[in-house]
């Protein structure tokens, strides 16, 4: 038996398997004690709340304006009688149009004309496409025309305002708070996008008849089926009658009603964070249906698409079809609440809460948790999860702060999770989970 000699070649080789699978034993074993402190770490009580830190960001409302009637952005400019042919009906065609594109979405107007019960009339469907080449689409809706009346002898003329002036001005302002979140998505995943398709020629000209109503949805339902579009659309979504005090939302499509359930747990959820704006009763139900509703849904669903969630005030507000349809009898807190839950929706729909995390904001060279790049930035808005409370005291709860506004830059925070909206003038609040390890403290 001979003893081998080591030369320094094979010492080498040794010493560098030897690191080797001390590397990997070293990193398995790290990412499993840091699973296994996170466990330990977060209790029920901190996930409920960096949920509800995760719903606040997503329902956060960035394009608020002072100006408009509900701050709900561009609502005065939907505001005006539009009848299908007039110059009010083209002047708000082309204000949604160019809201559409400001996202750099695609757009289309589907025109046409067709006699009606008080002569030939033109009709435009305005369309925008977050991603034309998607394979898959949710289909957002609203119609934008107003129905004819003659103005009062004191000259009020109507405009309808939940009919349907709010659904579309929601729709819009729902969009510009997700849109940053939606582009990023769709980078990753490009098979799945939106479309919001603003209807024209809803209103009947005199009664409602299945001839003398519905008109652009009636084209586009006739234009995409031929088109074989149907295959693309995996949701046919239509808001309507939308701004009045006390709404109520049940489901009327089988196929669809576990969207109505989801949406009253969401409610139920913002409802218990206590994030909407005034108390009301529930606006969704948990259980329950209506029927029979005529509506811009209708032609998709004769030519055998299923796939509708109509979100519809039902029964019908008390001013609907009346002169008192106008601004004055809007209910702000209850749209500002609705659209908290239609976005947060949306947001499930689409996966963005997998998204909000802006973790290279943070300064991680320095060590210390102060949020570079401020200059630009006129406000940063905060909610702090304090889990420190958690590894010293096992038994007591943390705490969500409210929302709190910043004007200079966050130097120190004596947190080690950290949860930022950050709000500014060109984008989106996103919300942000940072863990910090071995944070310095100092005083503020």
């Amino acid at each position: 038996m001979r003893h081998k000699r080591f030369n320094s070649f094979d010492f080498i080789i040794m010493i560098t398997i030897t690191g080797v699978i001390c590397t990997v034993l070293f990193i398995t074993t790290s990412g499993s004690e840091e699973v296994l402190h996170r466990k330990k770490r977060l209790t029920p009580q901190q996930k409920r709340d960096i949920r509800g830190a995760e719903i606040a960001g997503l329902t956060y409302n960035n394009y608020l304006s002072e100006e408009d009637t509900c701050r709900l952005k561009g609502l005065d400019q939907i505001l005006v009688p539009r009848v299908p042919g007039t110059l009010g009906n083209r002047a708000v065609r082309d204000y949604l149009a160019g809201r559409l594109r400001d996202l750099q979405w695609s757009v289309e107007f589907d025109t046409f004309t067709q006699n009606t019960i008080i002569g030939q009339k033109e009709f435009s469907n305005v369309i925008g496409y977050s991603n034309p080449t998607a394979e898959k689409h949710v289909v957002i809706t609203a119609h934008y025309d107003s129905k004819i009346y003659p103005p009062t002898p004191e000259g009020k003329e109507f405009v309808g305002a939940i009919d349907s002036a709010v659904p579309c001005a929601m729709i819009l302002s729902m969009m510009d708070n997700l849109n940053k979140l939606l582009m990023k998505k769709q980078l990753k995943d490009p098979s799945r996008g939106i479309i919001v398709v603003f209807f024209d020629g809803e209103e009947a000209f005199k009664d409602w008849t299945s001839t003398d109503s519905i008109y652009g949805s009636r084209h586009l339902a006739q234009k995409w089926k031929s088109e074989g579009f149907f295959e693309k659309m995996e949701l046919f979504v239509l808001l309507d009658l939308l701004g009045a005090k006390g709404p109520s939302f049940a489901s009327s499509f089988s196929a669809t009603e576990h969207h109505f359930k989801r949406m009253w747990q969401l409610e139920t959820e913002i409802k218990n964070l206590d994030l909407f704006e005034a108390k009301d009763k529930m606006y969704f139900k948990e259980k329950g249906s209506i029927w029979g509703i005529e509506d811009d849904h209708k032609p998709f669903e004769a030519r055998g698409y299923e796939h509708i969630v109509h979100l519809i005030a039902a029964p019908f507000p008390p001013q609907w079809h009346k002169m008192t349809d106008d601004a004055e009898h809007l209910d702000c807190p209850t749209i500002h609440n609705l659209m908290k839950i239609f976005q947060l929706w949306i947001a499930e729909l689409f996966d963005l809460h997998k998204l909000i995390n802006i973790e290279n904001t943070l300064d991680r060279k320095s060590g210390s948790s102060s949020i570079s790049n401020l200059s630009n930035w006129s406000t940063v808005m905060c909610i702090f999860l304090d889990v420190n409370s958690v590894s010293t005291k096992p038994g007591k709860k943390s705490n969500l702060y409210k929302i709190i506004s910043l004007t200079t830059p966050i130097q120190t925070l004596c947190l080690t999770e950290v949860l930022v909206v950050v709000k500014t003038p060109q984008t989106l609040p996103l919300l942000c989970i940072s863990r910090i390890r071995r944070l310095p403290v100092r005083r503020f």
